[in-house]
């Protein structure tokens, strides 16, 4: 599965017009290849994150050839953000045992964005696998989520983890956040982690109705 990572920079004053625009996105249900998709304003930054899941790339890229401009050409969403960047990434491992996460019950998105030194890929994936997914999967309010590894830098990968409601996801930084980064020397292997906190903009996101 392929997941289309945008990042949007809003114009100042223009998030609501950004917010009402995205909505005109839901028309993407009914194409080829087309699953999910979830997103929101990010607490660190205030920019506006979306996530986009696909079956695989030619769905992508039919999608892109097809139907996106006609829509981005109609709902003006480019008059109300500065910047707009997207990456592609390929889902290599769930941390979890759902593959697909209804947008509906989402309420807060956790994205761990992660540069690997050279060689680091079989530790970090041991780590993910032996302790993190083990900590995260217990959690209440933990509805699942995806490590993906972007398609044009073979270094860098994704820790993305969909929470109910934000509150679930404090209670797992207070509690088992701690426990399993005592268990990890992520120095050993992570050159460089940014991270986002997004509550779901519900609105944003919806589904080809497969759950």
């Amino acid at each position: 599965m392929i997941i289309k990572f945008i990042e949007c920079i809003p114009v100042p004053g223009k998030e609501n017009a950004f917010s009402q625009a995205q909505e005109a996105w839901k028309s993407v249900s009914e194409c080829n290849g087309f699953i999910s998709q979830y997103g929101g304003w990010d607490h660190n930054s205030s920019n506006a994150v979306v996530l986009s899941l696909w079956c695989d790339q030619s769905s992508v890229n039919e999608f892109m050839l097809s139907v996106h401009d006609d829509i981005a050409e109609k709902n003006f969403q480019y008059q109300t953000y500065q910047q707009c960047t997207v990456h592609y990434l390929t889902i290599e491992q769930l941390i979890s045992n759902h593959k697909y996460i209804n947008p509906s019950e989402v309420g807060f998105i956790r994205i761990a964005d992660c540069k690997l030194k050279q060689n680091g890929q079989q530790h970090f994936f041991k780590d993910q696998q032996s302790i993190w997914n083990p900590f995260m999967s217990s959690c209440s309010g933990m509805l699942g989520g995806y490590i993906a590894k972007f398609n044009d830098e073979p270094d860098r990968y994704m820790v993305i983890s969909f929470w109910q409601d934000q509150q679930s996801h404090s209670q797992y930084i207070t509690n088992q956040f701690q426990m399993a980064r005592n268990q990890v020397n992520l120095d050993a292997y992570v050159d460089s982690l940014a991270g986002y906190q997004i509550p779901a903009v519900k609105s944003w996101g919806f589904t080809k109705k497969i759950f």
